[in-house]
């Protein structure tokens, strides 16, 4: 096992290529709730494209049928999460970038009429890109040669991985495979909003004990109604999210550290050792101290 659900564990990028790969491998993913991906969101762009399987992809609380070959694309702020169709093998790539990577000091037609719309939120990005011939495949292609870019690190390639960019945004204007964004928030757009909010929370303060009920008052709801509400968005109740992430940093300081089991149990908000250890191993199927012997 090389990694325990998390995908987008560890940023690679720099200021000056904000973008990086990640891969996942389900049969590399212990997941007792039985995602491939676990619900999150990130500000940043995300193109995926999926290798192997078949999978339901659920975007803002919309399922996408995904299979091998496809493309999907996350805006930023967009809730996601998956899960491989039937227990198949399923995998993927992401692509995960900072759109202003694109960006030009010069205030030309290009900035002006495309990258601005879309960095304002104007303009999102159609979720799903199936694989079939026309500009689609071109797509698709330019992501392979991102990916392949990205691992093979020629001199050079980080003009190939912006000029792919720039292919992919072209061929997706030039198809209208855009959407202009409604101005009017609509009541799902607020409880999403609500959910992110409360995600914002978790990930800001795992490294505390984190109660519920205040998670809950946070986003003005009583502990019954945000139970229901947050099992609805994510597929899992909010205790389970919390010890989730707080297992997700304690996976990447038990690989990227040499902090002791005991130091990244207080770390991640577990006064107790022993029932870190318990939901550690719930959560990725192995004990810290062997999840740590699996990285080397």
């Amino acid at each position: 096992m090389k990694e325990a659900n998390l995908v987008f564990e560890k940023s690679q990028e720099t200021a000056d290529l904000p973008l990086r790969i990640a891969y996942n491998n389900s049969n590399e993913v212990y997941n007792s709730n039985g995602d491939f991906v676990y619900c999150h969101w990130h500000n940043e762009y995300e193109f995926i494209l999926v290798t192997h399987g078949s999978m339901i992809m659920e975007i803002d609380a919309k399922p996408l049928h995904v299979s091998a070959g496809d493309a999907l694309i996350i805006n930023s702020g967009e809730i996601h999460s998956s899960y491989c169709i039937n227990n198949s093998t399923c995998c993927l790539y992401g692509i995960i970038f900072n759109l202003e990577i694109l960006s030009s000091s010069n205030l030309d037609v290009c900035q002006k009429k495309f990258i601005e719309p879309f960095l304002a939120g104007q303009y999102k990005f159609l979720s799903l890109i199936k694989c079939v011939s026309g500009w689609q495949t071109d797509i698709i292609r330019q992501m392979k040669r991102i990916i392949a870019a990205y691992q093979q690190k020629p001199f050079g390639y980080e003009l190939s991985i912006k000029s792919s960019l720039y292919n992919i945004l072209s061929d997706i204007i030039s198809n209208n495979a855009f959407v202009i964004a409604p101005k009017i928030i609509n009541l799902q757009q607020e409880k999403l909003k609500k959910f992110k909010t409360a995600i914002k929370y978790i990930e800001d303060n795992y490294h505390d004990r984190i109660y519920v009920n205040d998670v809950a008052k946070l986003v003005d709801m009583s502990a019954d109604h945000f139970f229901k509400f947050f099992k609805r968005f994510s597929g899992e109740t909010p205790i389970s999210y919390i010890n989730r992430h707080k297992v997700h940093e304690a996976a990447k300081m038990l690989k990227y550290t040499d902090l002791s089991v005991l130091d990244i149990a207080l770390k991640t908000g577990f006064e107790n050792i022993s029932y870190f250890i318990k939901i550690f191993r719930n959560h990725t199927g192995f004990t810290p101290s062997r999840f740590r012997k699996n990285q080397t």
